[in-house]
C-alpha cells in the first residue's frame, strides 16, 4: 500500500476529483494549507525587483491506494492539476505499513495486515474497502437521525479547526531584503542613469496579504549632478489575495524624487496562474504626472536543475498624459501624449542559495512601441539619442 499526498492550487480540486474519479478512487482527505518555496508567494515587480507579498494558499490531498496503483495516480494528478508555473505543487508516495479502522471503546479493534489487504486490492479499490468497514461500524445500532446529526457536527468541528490552524498559519509576518546592482536606471522607458553603476536596495514587510515596501536608488557616477548620488526613494504600500485562478492586488506608491518633482499613484493588477501567467497591471498618477500607465506582461520560469530556474519574461504598456504638460507629442506641444509605450523584454536565473538568501542575475531589453513613444524616449534620455536600452545586474534578496 501507499499514501499519495499532493499539495495542489485550489483551483484545482475539482479537476482533480473528476480525474481521480475516472480511475477508480473516490475518496480522498482535503486540508487547507500555506505554502512558501520557490513560488515564494504572491510577488510584486516594482522597478524590476520582485518581493513577497505573503504565504500562498493550497490544498493537500491525502489518499490510500494499491501499490500498483501509483504510476497511474500519479500521473492523473499531474495531468490535471498541472499549469506549468511554478508553485503547481508537489506530489509524495509514502509506504503504508498497517491500515487500522477502528470505532468507540465497545466496539472490537480491527486491524488489517498487509498481506491481507494486499489480497483484498486485487479485487476493489482501498479507498472502497475502508469505507465500506467504517461505514459498517459507524451504522450498527445507531438511528438514522442521531447519525445525521453526529456527521454535521463532525463536519462543522472539523471545518472549524481547519480554519483556525489556517489562520494561526496566517499570522505569521513576513520580510524581504533585497539590494540589486544594475549598469543602468530605467524606468517606463526613461534614462534615469547612464554610464555609472547603480543599486536599489528594498525592503519588504508582508502580514495577511498586506504589504509594505520600501525602495531606493544610488547613483555611483551620476550623468549631470554628482552632488546627488541618492537619486530616489519610494514607499509601496499593498494588498494581495488570491481567488480561484485569479490573483489580485490594489496599491499605493509614493515617489520621492531627489532631482524632479514627487509624485504619487494607485494601482490595481490582475494575473491568472496559467502557463504564461498574463498579468494586466493598470496605474494612476494622481499628483505631479496625471496619466495612467497600463501595462500587460507575461512570464514563465523553467527548471535548470535543483531548484534554480531559468526566469523568461516580457511586457507591453500604454501611457495616456491627462495634458500636453505632463508628456507631448513632438510634432504638436498642445496635444497630450496618447500611445503605446514601451516595451521590455527579460531574462534571469532564481538561484536559491539556501532557505533565506537568493541570488538572482537579470538581463532586460526596453525599446519603443510606437513613432510617438521614440520621440519621447529619446528626448528625455541623457544625450537625446537613445529610444531603446539594455541592461542588466544582479539581485540578492534575503528572505524571513
Amino acid at each position: 500500500m501507499k499514501k499519495i499526498e499532493a499539495i495542489i492550487k485550489p483551483f484545482k480540486l475539482d479537476d482533480l476529483k473528476e480525474a481521480l474519479n475516472a480511475i477508480g478512487i473516490q475518496g480522498m482527505a482535503v486540508s487547507e494549507v500555506k505554502g512558501f518555496g520557490r513560488q515564494k508567494g504572491l510577488n510584486e515587480s516594482y522597478h524590476g525587483t520582485e518581493y513577497v507579498v505573503d504565504f500562498v494558499p493550497k490544498f493537500k490531498i491525502e489518499i490510500v491506494i494499491a501499490s500498483d496503483m501509483v504510476e497511474q495516480t500519479v500521473e492523473a494528478i499531474i495531468t490535471a492539476t498541472h499549469t506549468g508555473k511554478i508553485g503547481d505543487g508537489l506530489i509524495f508516495a509514502l509506504p503504508v505499513e498497517q491500515v487500522c479502522s477502528f470505532a468507540p471503546a465497545s466496539a472490537t479493534k480491527r486491524q488489517f495486515n498487509r498481506a491481507a489487504f494486499r489480497h483484498k486490492m486485487r479485487e476493489k479499490p482501498v479507498n472502497h474497502i475502508l469505507i465500506k468497514e467504517e461505514k459498517a461500524m459507524y451504522t450498527n445500532g445507531i438511528n438514522p437521525l442521531f447519525r445525521k446529526t453526529f456527521t454535521t457536527a463532525l463536519a462543522l468541528g472539523l471545518l472549524v479547526t481547519t480554519q483556525a490552524l489556517a489562520a494561526e498559519e496566517e499570522a505569521k509576518p513576513t520580510a524581504n531584503l533585497t539590494v540589486g546592482a544594475y549598469s543602468q536606471y530605467i524606468w517606463r522607458g526613461f534614462e534615469y542613469s547612464k554610464d555609472s553603476v547603480v543599486v536599489q536596495p528594498s525592503m519588504t514587510v508582508g502580514y495577511k496579504g498586506f504589504s509594505a515596501n520600501l525602495w531606493g536608488n544610488y547613483d555611483t557616477d551620476p550623468y549631470v549632478d554628482d552632488t546627488h548620488k541618492w537619486t530616489e526613494t519610494d514607499m509601496t504600500l499593498a494588498y494581495g489575495w488570491e481567488m480561484g485562478p485569479m490573483a489580485y492586488s490594489v496599491g499605493y506608491i509614493y515617489y520621492a524624487n531627489d532631482s524632479a518633482e514627487d509624485s504619487q499613484e494607485f494601482f490595481a493588477s490582475a494575473a491568472l496562474n496559467t502557463l504564461l501567467k498574463p498579468t494586466l497591471t493598470v496605474y494612476r498618477d494622481t499628483d505631479y504626472y496625471p496619466g495612467w500607465y497600463t501595462t500587460l506582461g507575461v512570464s514563465h520560469s523553467f527548471p535548470v536543475q535543483g531548484d534554480i530556474t531559468l526566469d523568461l519574461g516580457g511586457q507591453v504598456s500604454y501611457l495616456k498624459a491627462d495634458s500636453a504638460s505632463t508628456y507631448h507629442v513632438s510634432n504638436d506641444p498642445t496635444k497630450a501624449y496618447s500611445n503605446f509605450h514601451d516595451g521590455v523584454l527579460s531574462v534571469g536565473l532564481t538561484v536559491p542559495v539556501n532557505k533565506y538568501l537568493t541570488v538572482t542575475p537579470k538581463f532586460n531589453y526596453t525599446f519603443a512601441l510606437s513613432n510617438d513613444a521614440k520621440d519621447l524616449m529619446k528626448a528625455s534620455s541623457k544625450n537625446g539619442n537613445d529610444d531603446s536600452f539594455l541592461y542588466g545586474g544582479v539581485a540578492a534578496s534575503l528572505a524571513f
